[in-house]
């Protein structure tokens, strides 16, 4: 992946997040994740998640009820660092 990808898809992944866990319009979440704007986000989320925000947070709607009642699991380091170790660094 080329540096704009990599950028590309941290900010969409940022958005994703925003998307399950506030209330903020999508034009909101666009500019905060460091989109022009709406449609930016929309084309980009759409290439590498294959669904535009909207239909992304009407999935989360559809799968856990409320996407903004979503509890997150706090990160876990360790068992990252085991993942990576074991199933890609070998």
């Amino acid at each position: 992946l080329s540096f704009s990808d990599l950028l590309s898809l941290a900010c969409c992944e940022y958005a994703q997040r925003l998307l399950g866990s506030t209330h903020d319009t999508v034009d909101q979440i666009a500019s905060l994740s460091g989109f022009a704007n709406r449609k930016h986000l929309g084309t980009q989320f759409q290439k590498w998640f294959h669904m535009t925000p909207s239909e992304y947070r009407k999935s989360l709607a559809n799968q856990y009820g409320n996407p903004n009642e979503i509890i997150r699991r706090p990160f876990d380091w360790e068992e990252a660092e085991r993942i990576l170790n074991e199933e890609y660094l070998m």
